[in-house]
Parts: structure tokens; C-alpha cells; sequence
């Protein structure tokens, strides 16, 4: 069974749902018994300590792993692409945007969720809309400010 890693909190506004969303998913996880890694990003772009993830999440499940890693570029960098798989928890910008999915795809680790097109494409309303709209799929009507 591969490990779960699953990466919260991040740089946009967001951060606070992140965490809330990543506490159903770590639980849920462990619960079906993964074995689960919690890595946690802050609002400047840094690896969260142990510290304070345990605060956001003080009540782990058993077996979930918070590593406690320098970086957490770097964490993931060392991770086996065989035996792993990414869960990004991620939301708005830098989770859901394609970058976060780009950076995955360049260390070859499965991961969760949409690809790096698609969640380019998504997080973009206006794109979004122009694809739909090209492919015959119904839209409201919108304005572009």
C-alpha cells in the first residue's frame, strides 16, 4: 500500500480552509488504514514545524506522520515515486492552479486530483467558460470586467 502525503495550509487566502479541508482527508486516510505524512505549508511559502501543525491538528490520528523536514520542497524531492502518492489539500492559488501539479509531475510522484492543464483551465473563470463554450456546452451568459 502506498503512503499518503498530504500537503495543506499554502500561501493563498484560503490557508485556514486548507487545514480545516486536510483534517477530513488525514482522518478519513488513516481511518481506512493508509499509512498517512502530513506536510504542512505557511502563509509565506515555508515548511510548517511539527509545532505548529500539531496546533492546527490537535487531535492526529494514530499513525499519521508530521516529518519533521527543513523543507518541505525538499521532503518531497525524496520521496520514492513507487511507493507514494501525493494528496494535495491545496486551495486557490499555488494548490489548485497548476503549479503545485507541475512541480508534482516534474518529480514524477502520482498525485491526486486534476492535472496541470485542467487546473490551470479551472482556476480561470474566463478560460473556463471559453472552453465550454467552444466544446458546445451550455453557459450563462457573462461579462468579462
Amino acid at each position: 500500500m502506498k503512503a499518503v502525503v498530504v500537503i495543506c495550509g499554502g500561501r493563498s487566502a484560503e490557508h485556514e480552509v486548507s487545514i480545516m479541508s486536510a483534517k477530513t482527508v488525514v482522518t478519513e486516510l488513516a481511518r481506512k488504514g493508509f499509512p498517512v505524512q502530513l506536510v504542512g505549508i505557511d502563509l509565506r511559502g515555508r515548511t510548517m514545524t511539527p509545532e505548529e501543525l500539531t496546533n492546527h491538528f490537535p487531535d492526529l490520528p494514530k499513525g499519521v506522520e508530521v516529518p519533521s523536514c527543513v523543507s518541505w520542497i525538499t521532503h518531497l524531492c525524496d520521496l520514492s515515486p513507487e511507493s507514494t502518492v501525493i494528496f494535495p489539500v491545496l486551495h486557490g492559488p499555488y494548490g489548485e492552479d497548476g503549479t503545485i501539479q507541475g512541480f508534482f509531475e516534474l518529480l514524477r510522484i502520482p498525485y491526486v486530483g486534476s492535472g496541470v492543464g485542467a487546473s490551470a483551465v479551472g482556476m480561470n473563470k474566463i478560460y473556463t467558460k471559453r472552453l465550454l463554450i467552444s466544446e458546445g456546452i451550455p453557459v450563462l451568459p457573462f461579462t468579462t470586467l
